[in-house]
C-alpha cells in the first residue's frame, strides 16, 4: 500500500497498536523487518504483520482478506493532504512628536562716560576687555597729539606758509590709529538661555551708546513630526504545525571575559522581527492560532552595549477564514516641561522672562498589532 501524504510509520503504528518497524528491506517480509500485530489497540489480527519501506514510504501488510479491507479503508481516510495556512501579521507603529523652547540671550560691554575706572559686561573678560581697550584709546590719543605737535614743529622750522600747517597737523594725527572698542560675544553675555537648537529663529535688538553696548537676542523653535513603522511578517504552514518566521541583525558588542587572564569576548544582540504560529482548523472552517508576535529595534544612542526596544505579544486567537482581528495595542503619551533660570531673578513676574529658558516636549506612541489567516485553496494535480 503506498502512503501519499502521511508517514508511513506513523500508519504502522495505527495498523500494529504502538509496535513498528524501520527495516525498510523487502526481503525481509515476515523475518525481522515485519512487526507483528499487538495484543490490543491495533488493527491487524494476530496472524498479521506489517513492514514500512521508508525509502519509497510504502507499507507491506500480510493479513486475512477482512483485515486488509479495514486497513484500506483506514489508509483511505487518514492518507489525505493536510490543508495549509498563511498567516499574515501586520505591525503599525505610528509616533507623534512636538517640541517648543524658548529662550533668551542678552549683555553687552562697556565704561562709565564720566571717564572713571567703571567698567560693565557679562563677565569678567568683557570688563577685563573694556578696559585695556580704554587704556589702548588713551595711549592712541596721546601718540596722536604728540605725532602733531611734531608735525607743527616741522612745518615752522621749514618755513611752512602758516595756512597748510593746521591741515599738515591734522593728517599726522589721523595718521596714528585709534583702536575702536567693541564688544566680544559670547564673552559679554550676562544670560545666555537661548535655544540651543541650529535652526532656532531668533530676533535681536540692541542699544549703542558711546561707551557701550546692550544686546538683546529672543530664539524660539517648534518642531513637530509624525512617523509610522509598518512591518508585514507573513508565513505558511500546514494544520498543526508549527511555523516560525525571524528577520532582523545581530549587533556586537565586546564585554568584559571572567577569570583572571581579562581581556574582552564579542557577544551578540539579536533584535528581530518574529512571528511564530500554530494553526489549527477548525471543522466549521475557523481558524484557532496560538501566537508569538515580536518586533525589536536598536534604541538610539545606546552606547558600547546596544540597549533594544522591544514590542512583543503572546495570545491565542480563534479568527474566522480571511478576517483581520487586532491582536493588541499601546498607547503611550509622554510630556515634559524643563525650565532653566536664573536664580531668584527668574522667579520675578514678568521680568522673569528674561532670565529663564522653557523646553516643551509631547510624544505620543501607538502601537497596534493585526492578524489576518487564510486558508489555502486545495491544490489539484493530475
Amino acid at each position: 500500500m503506498q502512503v501519499n501524504y502521511a508517514d508511513a510509520n506513523d500508519i504502522m503504528l495505527l495498523l500494529t497498536g504502538g509496535a513498528s518497524s524501520g527495516g525498510g528491506d523487502l526481503a525481509a517480509l515476515g523475518g525481522a523487518g515485519a512487526a507483528p500485530a499487538a495484543s490490543s489497540g491495533g488493527i491487524l489480527s494476530v496472524r498479521g504483520t506489517a513492514t514500512v519501506d521508508e525509502r519509497t514510504n510504502i507499507i507491506i501488510v500480510r493479513d486475512i482478506e477482512e483485515k486488509l479491507e479495514e486497513v484500506r479503508a483506514m489508509l483511505a481516510r487518514l492518507d489525505i493532504a493536510v490543508r495549509q495556512v498563511l498567516i499574515e501579521a501586520r505591525i503599525v507603529n505610528v509616533s507623534t512628536n512636538y517640541g517648543r523652547d524658548l529662550g533668551i540671550r542678552w549683555g553687552g560691554a562697556g565704561s562709565a562716560s564720566t571717564g572713571d575706572n567703571f567698567r560693565y559686561g557679562g563677565s569678567q573678560s568683557a570688563t577685563v576687555h573694556e578696559a585695556n581697550e580704554s587704556v589702548l584709546r588713551e595711549i592712541a590719543i596721546q601718540d596722536a597729539l604728540i605725532a602733531g605737535d611734531a608735525a607743527r614743529i616741522q612745518a615752522l622750522q621749514n618755513g611752512t606758509d602758516p595756512s597748510l600747517i593746521e591741515s599738515l597737523v591734522s593728517q599726522a594725527i589721523a595718521g596714528v590709529p585709534i583702536p575702536i572698542a567693541d564688544v566680544l560675544f559670547p564673552d559679554s553675555l550676562a544670560v545666555d538661555l537661548g535655544v540651543e537648537n541650529e535652526s532656532a529663529t531668533s530676533f535681536s535688538i540692541g542699544y549703542t551708546g558711546n561707551n557701550g553696548l546692550i544686546e538683546l537676542e529672543l530664539s524660539a523653535l517648534e518642531s513637530s513630526g509624525n512617523g509610522e513603522v509598518i512591518a508585514r511578517p507573513k508565513v505558511t504552514t500546514q494544520d498543526k504545525v508549527t511555523a516560525e518566521i525571524r528577520s532582523g541583525v545581530r549587533i556586537p558588542y565586546q564585554s568584559q571575559a571572567g577569570g583572571t587572564a581579562g581581556g574582552s569576548t564579542t557577544e551578540f544582540e539579536d533584535a528581530v522581527l518574529s512571528l511564530r504560529v500554530t494553526p489549527q482548523i477548525t471543522p466549521d472552517g475557523r481558524i484557532n492560532m496560538e501566537l508569538e508576535i515580536q518586533q525589536d529595534s536598536v534604541a538610539a544612542g545606546s552606547g558600547a552595549i546596544p540597549a533594544i526596544n522591544t514590542n512583543q505579544v503572546s495570545t491565542s486567537a480563534l479568527v474566522n477564514n480571511g478576517e483581520t482581528i487586532v491582536l493588541g495595542g499601546v498607547f503611550r503619551e509622554e510630556s515634559t516641561t524643563t525650565e532653566t533660570k536664573t536664580p531668584f531673578l527668574g522667579d520675578v513676574p514678568y521680568l522673569g522672562r528674561l532670565f529663564k529658558r522653557t523646553e516643551n516636549a509631547n510624544r505620543r506612541t501607538e502601537l497596534l498589532i493585526f492578524i489576518t489567516p487564510k486558508i489555502i485553496a486545495e491544490i489539484n494535480i493530475r
